[in-house]
């Protein structure tokens, strides 16, 4: 996602951060889950308008008060 790694060593040291390959590792494990939640959601929503769209555009919920 172009995402720019190389300036994290600097921010290790400033830091003094003595584990940064497990820091890395959890960055990595979270893009990858923000990554697949945000691909998961455009799905949704691609299908929903599809769905919309073989529909005609037309909302079919009705709000009916008896």
């Amino acid at each position: 996602m172009g995402k720019h790694w190389h300036g994290l060593e600097y921010f290790f040291d400033l830091h003094q951060r003595e584990n940064p390959k497990e820091i890395v590792y959890l960055m990595k494990v979270y893009e990858h889950e923000l990554v697949s939640f945000r691909a998961k959601k455009a799905e949704e929503k691609r299908k929903a308008d599809e769905r919309r769209a073989k529909s005609g555009g037309k909302n079919l919920a009705h709000n009916i008060q008896g």
